[in-house]
């Protein structure tokens, strides 16, 4: 196939504030806001034989907001599982417009993987269910987005499912690492955005959206015992797909690099 405009590669960073609270022993509230900065490299032919010009659209804003509670089934000695329950709500930017060479210097709807909120209320569901000793933990956790009805241009992202198993050793009070399979899974999108003609590119086809992944992520954990860190853990993970399978000419996923910082703290 054809198009006037074929993605070539994408770049995507999250910034996010993570916050639990524990309401009681067996219930805690979690929220997490975050904002992304996608960034798209495109090609298209021009009007000289065999070549091809390579232009850059990009888009910043806040994703969808998400909270959820999470409610502990059982804590008996080294086993724990609790399940989750959460809503995002569709605050995040769905209106994701760029310069392109066909634009006139003006403005263009971007496709559908640059648009940064959904425009829907998505049911979050999951549980996790953990091993945990002094020196090591294992553990499964499985999630799930759901999007409930379309938004206000009548579509919506496909539904998304993540499941997980891990495996964590601790060197020492200080430093420990873990290894994870991850796969997801997620679906086309339902309906359509008139703004998108899914015959000038592949990322503005509603059909050409799904896919499945399994990544291998391996990360190290440092947590600080004392000093101008004292009490706060250090984490990086980094992950590489195992296994792909895309409907339709997608980008393929190549690399992951998560960072972050966490502190806990009492309230009163």
């Amino acid at each position: 196939e054809f198009w006037t405009v074929t993605p070539v590669n994408m770049r995507s960073m999250t910034h996010s504030v993570h916050m639990l609270y524990g309401l009681t022993e067996t219930l805690t509230l979690e929220g997490n806001l975050a904002f992304t900065d996608n960034r798209m490299e495109n090609w298209t032919p021009t009007t000289t034989n065999n070549v091809y010009l390579l232009y850059e659209t990009s888009h910043f804003g806040i994703e969808d907001p998400k909270i959820s509670a999470l409610w502990s089934l059982f804590e008996e000695g080294p086993y724990r599982a609790h399940i989750n329950m959460g809503m995002s709500f569709p605050v995040g930017q769905m209106d994701s417009y760029g310069v392109t060479p066909f634009s006139g210097g003006g403005e263009v709807y971007l496709g559908y993987p640059m648009q940064i909120g959904s425009g829907t209320f998505d049911f979050l569901p999951g549980f996790t269910f953990q091993v945990q000793n002094e020196l090591a933990s294992f553990g499964m956790q499985g999630k799930g987005t759901i999007r409930i009805g379309h938004n206000s241009q009548d579509w919506s992202l496909g539904n998304r499912y993540m499941g997980t198993a891990w495996a964590a050793y601790r060197f020492s009070d200080y430093i420990s690492a873990s290894g994870r399979i991850e796969a997801l899974t997620w679906g086309d999108v339902d309906g359509s955005d008139s703004r998108l003609d899914p015959l000038f590119s592949p990322d503005s086809d509603p059909y050409r959206m799904g896919g499945t992944r399994v990544d291998l992520p391996l990360g190290v954990n440092v947590y600080f015992p004392e000093g101008r860190m004292a009490g706060y853990r250090v984490s990086v993970e980094g992950a590489i797909p195992l296994y792909q399978d895309l409907e339709g000419p997608q980008l393929k996923h190549d690399w992951t690099v998560r960072f972050g910082i966490y502190k806990a703290f009492k309230v009163f």
